[in-house]
């Protein structure tokens, strides 16, 4: 069987929580028009997960046990309840504008409460660049619109203080979905999140009284299908990209839709409230765009930097390291962007490292990875392998991949 793009799923996922994500805002404004907030999460999130489960049940025939739900039921509770159901109800009181700058601060917070690469993201200046530019962006983007309503009210501050909570739910949620393993399949965790939340939100709808003040008779056209589509494109589609990203590729570059939704949501505004693109708004687009840049490219750029300024130094102490593994064929790609997110990283964010080269051959039934590490001198590689650097460091989870676990060899670059 042929196996999937793992560069199209990619392009597609990151499409999914760029654009869809960046019509959540005006969708939550619609269907506010006609719901009450706890109600329409409970909706939104019960209907997608049930869906979802009756797909995957049909289709596996196996009920899960209750171990293994509690890791999906803890991601539901803080990404979809706390951090959805946050912004959904602070947009009662705030503009979607002003709730898509806020949301901006989840890189931030991903950031320092990445406790395993919170040093080397600080110290990484095309990281700390990044987020001074894509805020500045955002925030230029929103007063260009003069987005703001209510800033003199106390419900205003209440709202504005509800989205930071939801924003430090959301963040830690996500560092806890990477962190943590998961014994389901993506589909059927994402189905157990929903779910739960979904009955997160009801429970907590029925406990303010939500029902009681609801009439069904007088939900709109427009309230019906910002539902709608929420339920397919904003939860089962976009969430389940969302997962998927979190789990294969670094966080710090995930977290880049929160600079992009804004720009989304006042792109659509123009399109659909007649809303005017000024100066200030084009140019607050531009910086979020190079902001996506620096996260994205910001290990090739640190790399880049380090060959300039060393390489034409002509520093004859220079020292190459190599090391050779092979996993099964089938989880070649699978491999490549676990390998992206560990040792490459780690690689590029350590002090001496001046470049990185990786090489891939397919053969029959096994794929094989040549990386080349280059540095400056014996102890940059101690600061990245230890003391005893003739040995290779391999990571836990390198038994899921490796066919055998092989050793590194070292040699003076003579000419480059």
């Amino acid at each position: 069987m042929k196996q999937p793009d793992y560069k199209l799923i990619m392009i597609l996922s990151y499409f999914a929580i760029y654009v869809i994500w960046g019509s959540n805002f005006i969708s939550i404004y619609f269907g506010l028009e006609s719901f009450p907030p706890f109600l329409m999460g409970g909706i939104r999130f019960f209907l997608a997960g049930a869906m979802l489960f009756i797909f995957v049940l049909i289709r596996n025939r196996n009920l899960p046990s209750y171990t293994s739900l509690l890791p999906s039921i803890k991601q539901g509770f803080w990404l979809n309840f706390v951090g959805t159901g946050a912004l959904i109800w602070s947009e009662q009181y705030v503009s979607t504008g002003f709730a898509s700058l806020i949301v901006t601060t989840v890189p931030v917070w991903m950031i320092l409460m990445d406790t395993r690469h919170i040093k080397k993201n600080i110290s990484n200046p095309w990281i700390t660049l990044a987020l001074l530019v894509g805020i500045s962006g955002v925030v230029l983007l929103t007063v260009s619109n003069h987005d703001f309503e209510g800033g003199s009210s106390g419900t205003f501050y209440v709202g504005l203080l509800v989205l930071v909570i939801g924003t430090l739910g959301w963040s830690y949620g996500s560092i806890y979905t990477k962190k943590v393993k998961s014994t389901l399949p993506l589909t059927m965790n994402l189905a157990i999140q929903m779910l739960s939340a979904g009955i997160f939100f009801l429970l907590f709808s029925t406990l303010l009284n939500e029902p009681g003040r609801f009439h069904i008779n007088q939900v709109s056209t427009v309230s019906w299908l910002a539902l709608l589509y929420m339920i397919i494109f904003g939860s089962i589609l976009s969430y389940g990209a969302y997962l998927w990203l979190v789990k294969t590729r670094p966080i710090v570059e995930v977290s880049t839709y929160s600079f992009v939704n804004p720009m989304v949501a006042i792109v659509l505004g123009v399109w659909l409230a007649n809303e005017q693109i000024n100066f200030e708004t084009f140019t607050a687009m531009l910086l979020i765009l190079f902001a996506v840049f620096l996260i994205k490219y910001h290990h090739k750029l640190k790399r880049g930097y380090h060959k300039f300024s060393i390489f034409n130094k002509n520093n004859k102490d220079m020292i190459a390291r190599t090391w050779h593994g092979k996993v099964p064929k089938e989880k070649g790609d699978e491999y490549f962007a676990y390998l992206q997110k560990t040792g490459l990283s780690d690689y590029a964010n350590i002090k001496g490292n001046l470049g990185i080269k990786v090489l891939r051959r397919d053969e029959k039934q096994e794929t094989h990875f040549m990386l080349i590490t280059y540095w400056e001198s014996i102890e940059a590689i101690k600061n990245f392998a230890g003391d005893d650097y003739t040995r290779a460091r391999y990571y836990k989870e390198d038994e899921n991949f490796l066919l055998e676990f092989e050793p590194v060899y070292h040699y003076e670059v003579l000419e480059t």
